[in-house]
């Protein structure tokens, strides 16, 4: 069983998986998330998770993939 490696931050993972595999695997939520978030902050005054949200987004068919991964 491989170890689960852990990393400081997802910069940090980012830049690990690049360089070992070429590419990331780790999921980078779409940058819609993260506007979408800070005008519902502003709105409501409720601060609501990046995952709640792209979830939302998804359910309402507003992003392409299902699963909250590309290419899924």
């Amino acid at each position: 069983m491989a170890k689960k490696r852990k990393y400081g931050s997802l910069l940090e993972q980012i830049s690990a998986e690049y360089e070992r595999y070429g590419h990331y695997r780790a999921h980078v939520p779409s940058h819609h998330v993260y506007y979408i978030r800070a005008a519902l902050k502003e709105r409501t005054g409720e601060d609501f998770s990046v995952e709640d949200v792209e979830k939302a987004l998804v359910a309402e068919g507003h992003l392409q993939y299902a699963t909250g991964k590309p290419g899924t």
